[in-house]
């Protein structure tokens, strides 16, 4: 399977609920559809030709985001990786500023510390 250019990671927001549902997201049957032409990662394909991958899932928080960020994003490979997430820590309020911070940090971290590969736009 080719690496993806994007890879888009968070929760429901990133995986584009209701109109959208990720392919990995056990929340999918709930979703009206999938329609990614309708929003932003859709551009990024039809305008570019290039190959993205929606990995939101629904109801998540930033300390689950960021649990499997490495297998979800990192591990893809993509030249760009959209990070979204935070609604449902403040909804449940069992986060603390430090923790939500620390995942946001590693997420970065651990992005910031595995480049990709060079790749053609064209």
């Amino acid at each position: 399977m080719q690496s993806p250019i994007a890879v888009f990671i968070g929760d429901s927001i990133i995986a584009g609920h209701p109109a959208n549902c990720s392919f990995i997201d056990p929340y999918g049957a709930n979703c009206t559809g999938t329609n990614l032409a309708s929003d932003d990662r859709g551009s990024i394909w039809h305008f570019n030709r290039l190959y993205v991958s929606d990995m939101g899932i629904g109801s998540q928080t930033t300390t689950v985001i960021a649990a499997r960020f490495t297998s979800d994003a990192v591990n893809l490979n993509p030249n760009i990786v959209v990070i979204e997430g935070g609604v449902n820590d403040l909804v449940g309020g069992s986060i603390t500023e430090s923790t939500f911070l620390a995942n946001w940090t590693n997420m970065l971290a651990s992005a910031q510390a595995n480049p990709t590969q060079q790749r053609s736009w064209s």
